[in-house]
């Protein structure tokens, strides 16, 4: 064991603690949950096992697996956000002080990942408020930018400009976090004819690999985009309801 002898809480301290996992960061860190077994089936039939029964758990099927096959499985599941901030703790840049926050660091850099995007697609990126549904009035979108073809939105941009962990994180596992997924559904229910979401982080700090677009095509959610629509109309329906029978206008 390494002393250091460093006050608590000092700036000393803080930059120790950089890039390790401590007592405090270990919850956010640890995940000792197996992988979807669909994903461990699917494993079994690549390496050509076959002398097993799905209905065994997913413990003893993962088990059977090679070293090495197993543990390809177990890195690809996705991390927790703690496994990020400290890889983003030993390759990124750090925040100063005088660093604004982040909704206004995301609003001070979206401009610039416009152009970036516009740039990697090749395309001219329209800037517009806010959409609504012709479905309902009550149903609006406020894109990051939209494409136009022959005066339809087919195309459409969500730019997020977030701390370097969830950069790295959407970099690594090349996939839109579950926080957004209501988002996502919302730009192709209000776009009727978007056939392509461009899901865009950008963080200039993470040098070589500041722009991560992920594509969402409208077939991969359709379904989904229908319940939910239908959804909010129903909850719209419902308020519509209670507002004229509290209000007192």
């Amino acid at each position: 064991m390494k002393e250091l002898k460093v006050q608590q809480g000092s700036e000393e301290w803080h930059k120790a603690r950089l890039g390790k996992i401590t007592g405090t960061k270990l919850k956010d860190v640890v995940d000792l949950s197996l992988p979807l077994k669909d994903d461990i089936l699917a494993a079994l039939e690549d390496a050509g096992i076959e002398d097993y029964k799905k209905s065994w758990t997913s413990q003893t099927l993962l088990d059977l697996l090679p070293d090495d096959k197993r543990q390809e499985l177990l890195d690809k599941k996705p991390k927790k956000l703690g496994f990020y901030e400290i890889l983003a703790e030993k390759i990124a840049y750090q925040p100063e002080d005088g660093d604004p926050k982040p909704i206004d660091r995301g609003t001070q850099l979206e401009p610039e990942a416009r152009e970036k995007v516009a740039l990697h697609l090749d395309e001219k990126i329209e800037e517009v408020g806010i959409c609504i549904s012709d479905q309902h009035p009550d149903i609006a979108v406020s894109p990051d930018g939209i494409i136009k073809k022959k005066g339809k939105v087919v195309y459409a941009v969500e730019i997020k400009c977030l701390s370097t962990a969830r950069h790295l994180q959407a970099l690594i596992e090349q996939r839109i976090p579950e926080d957004y997924k209501y988002q996502v559904l919302q730009y192709f229910i209000v776009f009727e004819d978007l056939e392509v979401l461009y899901f865009t982080f950008y963080d200039p700090r993470v040098v070589g690999y500041e722009l991560v677009v992920l594509e969402v095509h409208r077939d991969e959610v359709a379904a989904k985009v229908e319940e939910h629509l239908n959804y909010q109309k129903q909850v719209l329906a419902e308020i519509e309801r209670l507002a004229e029978k509290y209000s007192n206008f």
